[in-house]
């Protein structure tokens, strides 16, 4: 096989290999009562499935481009914006699979064959989706409980949605209801 098509093939199934990786960080964590949730452990797959995909890329092509490092540096700019590419494309599906609401009250709906109109609005409540979203930032270390209270603990994730809210500026978006500025403390 070319090596080429072993580098193209590498990278196809690359997104398998994160899916693997993930199963193990989150069994593995679960093991050890790590509370992980499905964001922060895919994350840590993503890292370890590029390492993977880095040395499998150094096995069946880099390795033989030694002393053309302009070669091998490019080369692993192209394996990781692809690699990139596929990780992100995962990281939605989570996302879609931790947080889409409709997906979770048709699966809900099928799990428990017929459920009541009742039952589901005690389940996703405002409350429940809030806790549910603060323990999530509590796990990826955005925030954490100081008493009542909650604090901000990482900047990465408010880096990112101030980038999402000037994104939304940009295209002269409006902003969403619940976050009106007459409400902002």
């Amino acid at each position: 096989m070319q090596p080429f098509v072993a580098l193209l093939l590498l990278l196809a199934i690359s997104p398998l290999t994160i899916l693997i990786l993930h199963a193990v960080v989150y069994r593995v964590g679960a093991a050890l009562n790590v509370r992980l949730t499905g964001h922060a452990s895919a994350m840590f797959a993503m890292v370890a499935g590029l390492a993977v995909v880095l040395a499998g890329s150094w096995g069946l092509v880099f390795r033989t481009w030694i002393g053309r490092p302009v070669e091998i540096a490019l080369g692993v700019i192209y394996v990781g914006s692809v690699y990139g590419a596929l990780a992100l494309l995962y990281l939605v599906a989570i996302n879609i699979a931790e947080t889409s609401l409709h997906m979770h009250t048709l699966l809900e709906i099928a799990w428990a064959t017929e459920l009541s109109e009742d039952a589901l609005l005690a389940k996703y409540s405002a409350g429940h989706m809030i806790r549910a979203r603060l323990e999530r930032l509590a796990s990826l270390g955005q925030i954490r409980c100081a008493g009542d209270t909650y604090v901000l603990a990482g900047r990465s994730a408010l880096c990112v949605a101030w980038l999402v809210d000037l994104w939304r500026r940009v295209l002269a978006m409006p902003e969403p209801a619940m976050f009106s500025k007459s409400e902002r403390p």
